[in-house]
């Protein structure tokens, strides 16, 4: 069985920290990571489905609305750099 590991995250960029948007998502996908190969690019979606208004994300898998549209026909690749943005929206550089 596939062991998941726990990720904190941050409120989605952009929001004001008035009002803290903070969950917990479970996946240890790593879009860069070459170990899953043919394996289908799971979705990030938590079935926590709200759009945050000022970041314009959602607030569960921390997608715009147009990578949520596009997920179901976005090819591998595609699915693969939502991912990268995802996590760059998660745990943004520093500097």
């Amino acid at each position: 069985m596939r062991q998941l590991k726990q990720q904190k995250l941050i409120s989605p960029p952009q929001a004001k920290p008035t009002k803290c948007i903070a969950m917990t998502i479970f996946s240890d996908f790593d879009p860069d990571n070459t170990v899953h190969g043919a394996a289908a690019v799971p979705s990030p979606c938590v079935s926590l489905c709200q759009m945050h208004a000022e970041s314009g994300l959602c607030v569960g898998c921390y997608r715009t609305i147009e990578e949520i549209v596009v997920w179901g026909k976005a090819s591998e690749q595609l699915k693969k750099a939502i991912w990268r943005q995802i996590r760059q929206r998660q745990f943004p550089d520093p500097n």
